[in-house]
């Protein structure tokens, strides 16, 4: 009875020994997986807490007979992010709206970086007497609000 009992016991650890060696190395993969699935997503927060922007200016440009000319929306990338043009989005009221952008001092290239302004120039008139909202979001989300005019 002494050899049955110690062989059954010896059977009994090796299969657990093996049973806990698949689980492990299942839960290690598992977690590998997560991990690297986790790592796009922590990547667009960081930039999304790195980016920022500030709308400064908002004026209508009239000719020499009060003519509506167009409407300029100044922005300023106040984060530490590169922002695409392409990926800025303009509202005006709930309405997106198209616009011309221009990097001051000059436009270089498609890229805002931190520290400039961009100018968004509009075709809408952006009345002082009348409530306008003002909203420029980055590709990534971020955004700023100014309510322009009214009272």
């Amino acid at each position: 009875m002494g050899v049955s009992v110690s062989a059954s016991t010896a059977v009994l650890l090796v299969a657990a020994m093996i049973s806990f060696g698949v689980v492990y190395s299942a839960e290690d993969s598992a977690q590998d997986a997560l991990m690297h699935a986790q790592e796009p997503m922590t990547d667009r927060q960081q930039d999304m807490l790195a980016t920022s922007m500030q709308i400064n200016l908002v004026y209508s440009v009239y000719n020499e007979t009060s003519v509506f000319q167009y409407s300029n929306i100044t922005v300023e990338n106040t984060g530490n992010t590169v922002i695409e043009l392409a990926n800025i989005r303009l509202m005006v009221n709930g309405q997106f709206t198209s616009f011309n952008p221009t990097i001051l001092p000059s436009l270089t290239s498609g890229l805002w970086m931190p520290g400039e302004m961009v100018v968004l120039q509009i075709s809408d008139e952006l009345r002082l007497d009348e409530s306008n909202r003002i909203k420029v979001i980055a590709g990534n989300g971020v955004s700023d609000l100014m309510v322009y005019g009214g009272s």
